[in-house]
């Protein structure tokens, strides 16, 4: 076919048919003016005509008026920018997907552009419809939607996880039954709320399928129907077992510390910055004779016999930040007065303001009385001093008892860092025994690096901060058996009767089960946007690919077509190479986009016979080749039921990784063979993969290379896992690496 332009040259289309016909969507070659030159046979079923009927014709009159008027306003736009444009039409409830190429460009002027037509209402729906599950499956909550009689209808992956039954196992199932849902308030109520306003919310105690007891927060929200008339519930669960078992701990260490302030005999209060007393124990009681509703929030100085001496000695402490045994006298209601020496010190908060005084008083009536008597009752003397240390032993074995059966962890550090103290449950719970951590460096239970591999300080500058600053931190740590744990951490500073910092105290709770489940749905939320994005390009990216495939091949044709002797005699040989580089590079493209696709969609096997020989030997020819790389095939005969599509990405994923990690040539060498289970290795002898990386190589978006997108080896997975088979990877640096997929034999 030619048409002959005003200068007397002609274009020649011999191979246009052939061009347009590699085209799934409708195809039309339009000239500047909008004639149709030459369509598919997709557009001729598009139009329900006949393409020598449609060819001469205008494009704009083969489309509804105001779909035609904005395909004249798309040509002109690629006319003037010589650059191709994509997008979306609706029409009568229908979408449409177009996308105009400029073909031909004479003396700078556009004068052919290819343009493609796609109906993509259904496809839009589908994806819209598929989106909405994937987003309900991706999301790490249970989302369970039931009818007004309580049936299940809707059971996501995330209920599937959370309670242990199959989607399939629950549908029609009685919901609260099945769950052995005990409620916090009568059922009556609760529905007679959700059909008031629409929503409720509250926390139930639930049952898994392996029987365990879990405590969940719920979300109910009714849903309407026709004519507004309500027929579903959705709800959303979250399984917070470990979270009330933290605020547990949490309470428990609250009423432990409260505990050992009530366990002293001697008198402990705390004082805000006006001298008004914010907490007391049960010892002040005793010594004031009021209770400790009536002393909070009275002045600290009305309770002693001196009370401008009493108001001096804490206005000393917020000046000095201490005081050391301050000489007072305790005035009981009843008359009675204890004199007592009052140690001080002030408390802080977390940014490190001053929040009030800490004061312990020690009773020391009977050391003054016998002071008095000493040259008379010295005999006497000694027994006070035995009581005395009587009770001071008591005391100690009390405080002793209470820490060494706290379920927490406590220890004590030397201003050095060096352990001076570990409970039986902190040790225990880090893998020692107390005698194989007291004398060691507190490092030894905190990890080099953290998990990004910054060095790890934390828990040590907090641990050994100055003793007025009590910071409480949240930081991971390492057990003996090298286990990482989160422990949140509360520390003190120890004072020495002359006011000397000589160690410090911390206790610590176990976050790290809390920690998991607040990393494990950052990492759902991510991988979830990371799908919706691939699912989404995939389809975009594959069309413009093909046409700068066939663009490569038609350039090609035309220099084979040019007579030697018009050629130089290096022209072919550079553009031989051009036409390699840029064939390579959309291969590239082309498997990044497979790799998004696969990794956004789920895997489900069609299974048929496969010869694996034949299928290696088919990965090579579809790879380019690798400069100088050895390839030795060493694969008997072999069958697998298994889906060929997806076990050519497999092995073609796996051999371009092993190509690229010999960019300086080597040995590839694929090998099977046949143990129980059909077993494949692919092993090269490039740079081989540092150990801790090992560990991460199929986490998705993790990558070891300078480019790529992190997904082909998480996609590789799946599909392995999908066949019920496994893949291994063993590898030492400087030498290679070999990755071995085993495959089960399965009967056809």
């Amino acid at each position: 076919m030619d048409k002959l332009h005003s200068d007397g040259s002609t274009d020649r289309f011999e191979i246009v048919p052939d061009f347009l016909g590699v085209f799934s969507d409708a195809a039309l070659l339009i000239d500047a003016d909008g004639t149709i030159l030459a369509v598919n046979d997709v557009a001729e079923e598009r139009f329900s005509t006949d393409g020598t009927t449609l060819i001469g014709t205008s494009a704009y009159d083969a489309s509804p008026a105001d779909v035609a008027e904005i395909q004249r306003k798309w040509m002109n736009e690629v006319i003037s920018s010589r650059a191709p444009i994509h997008a979306e039409a609706l029409h009568k409830g229908q979408r449409f997907r177009v996308s105009l190429y400029p073909v031909t460009i004479r003396n700078g002027s556009v004068t052919r552009v290819l343009m493609l037509g796609h109906d993509v209402t259904e496809e839009r729906d589908a994806i819209d419809e598929k989106l909405r599950l994937a987003m309900l499956d991706a999301a790490n909550d249970a989302i369970i939607i039931f009818d007004l009689d309580g049936h299940i209808r809707y059971w996501n992956k995330g209920a599937e996880r959370q309670y242990g039954w199959k989607q399939d196992d629950v549908r029609g199932e009685p919901i609260h039954s099945l769950l052995k849902t005990v409620f916090p308030s009568p059922f009556e109520e609760i529905t007679d709320c959700l059909f008031r306003t629409g929503r409720w919310e509250g926390e139930l105690r639930q049952t898994t399928r392996a029987g365990v007891g879990i405590m969940v927060m719920s979300h109910w929200a009714l849903q309407y129907g026709a004519r507004n008339v309500p027929d579903v519930i959705l709800e959303t669960t979250r399984d917070i077992t470990y979270r009330k078992q933290a605020e547990e701990q949490l309470r428990a260490a609250s009423l432990y510390a409260r505990s050992l302030i009530e366990a002293s005999l001697d008198p402990l209060v705390t004082i805000n910055a006006a001298g008004k007393i914010t907490d007391a124990n049960k010892a002040t009681e005793e010594v004031t004779g009021y209770a400790r509703n009536k002393l909070i929030g009275r002045d600290f100085s009305d309770y002693f016999t001196e009370p401008e001496v009493a108001r001096r000695g804490y206005q000393q402490v917020f000046s000095d930040g201490f005081v050391k045994d301050y000489p007072l006298a305790i005035q009981h209601k009843s008359g009675g007065v204890t004199d007592v020496m009052y140690n001080a010190t002030v408390y802080r908060n977390e940014v490190g303001e001053i929040q009030g005084l800490f004061a312990a008083a020690r009773d020391v009536t009977e050391l003054k009385r016998a002071e008095g008597e000493l040259q008379r009752y010295s005999g006497h003397l000694e027994a006070l001093v035995d009581e005395r240390t009587a009770r001071l032993k008591e005391s100690e074995q009390q405080y002793r008892t209470l820490v060494e059966t706290a379920n927490n962890i406590i220890l004590t550090t030397n201003t050095e860092g060096i352990l001076t103290f570990i409970n039986d449950y902190g040790a225990s719970f880090f893998g020692y025994k107390p005698d194989g951590l007291i004398g060691q460096d507190i490092m030894i239970i905190v990890p080099e690096v953290e998990s990004t591999g910054r060095p790890l300080k934390p828990l040590v500058n907090s641990i050994l901060a100055s003793p007025a600053e009590h910071p409480i931190t949240l930081s991971e740590n390492v057990t003996k058996d090298g286990r990482r744990v989160w422990i949140q951490w509360a520390n003190e500073g120890l004072i020495d009767r002359d006011g000397r910092h000589i160690g410090h105290l911390a206790v610590g709770i176990d976050f790290t089960e809390l920690k998991k489940t607040e990393e494990a749905l950052k990492n759902a939320e991510r991988l979830a946007g990371i799908g919706e994005t691939a699912a989404m390009i995939g389809h975009d990216l594959r069309n413009p690919l093909q046409v700068l495939q066939y663009v490569i091949d038609l350039q090609k044709l035309r220099i084979e077509r040019i007579p030697p002797e018009q050629r130089g005699p290096d022209d072919w040989e550079r553009e031989s190479e051009l036409f390699a580089k840029i064939s390579e590079q959309v291969f590239y493209m082309n498997k990044i986009v497979g790799d998004l696709q696969d990794f956004a969609r789920p895997i489900v096997p069609e299974k048929d016979e496969v010869d694996i020989k034949g299928l290696i030997e088919d990965v090579f020819r579809s790879l380019p080749p690798a400069d100088g790389v050895r390839i030795n095939l060493q694969i008997p005969n072999l069958q697998v039921m298994a889906d060929l599509h997806l076990l050519h990405r497999v092995f073609a994923n796996l051999i371009l990784n092993a190509m690229q990690a010999m960019p300086g040539g080597g040995k590839l060498n694929v090998s099977a063979f046949s143990d129980g289970a059909i077993a494949v290795c692919v092993s090269d002898t490039g740079t081989g993969i540092q150990e801790d990386f090992k560990d991460k190589l199929f986490k998705p978006l993790f990558t070891g290379k300078a480019k790529g997108t992190g997904l082909g080896l998480a996609v590789v997975k799946r599909i392995v896992e999908a066949h019920g088979g496994n893949i291994i990877v063993e590898s030492e640096v400087g030498k290679g690496s070999t990755f071995t997929v085993k495959l089960p034999i399965v009967e056809k």
